[in-house]
């Protein structure tokens, strides 16, 4: 019975130091930043999901996420800041490009022609 509450113990001790080390302290002030997102759904020209699509995007013409929609077309990228961002939604040498602007605008629907 001792062992396995040490045992359990070492277990939630690990789960809490990892929990922090996932933790960001911008700045050493301690304050939690909730980290801006795009989401949204391409479709086609004829409203069909469009499955298989790159959404990259960029800022400064670094790249800082991408998504490949899946069966409803659906994307979502995360960890990006407040600022000005290049959405770029790519498939097969086709591609679209459009300037956002976080926090303001965080869902972006875009219908094309694949």
């Amino acid at each position: 019975m001792k062992q396995r509450l040490t045992q359990l113990t070492a277990a939630a001790i690990l789960c809490l130091l990892f929990a922090a080390c996932q933790t960001k302290f911008p700045n050493s002030t301690m304050a939690f930043q909730a980290s801006d997102y795009v989401t949204g759904r391409i479709t086609s020209a004829s409203d069909m999901p469009a499955t298989s699509v790159w959404v990259i995007i960029k800022q400064n013409g670094q790249e800082r996420g991408r998504s490949l929609t899946g069966d409803d077309g659906s994307y979502y990228i995360n960890n990006l800041g407040n600022g000005e961002y290049e959405l770029l939604v790519s498939r097969g040498g086709k591609q679209l490009s459009r300037t956002i602007t976080l926090p303001q605008n965080k869902v972006f629907n875009i219908k094309i022609d694949f």
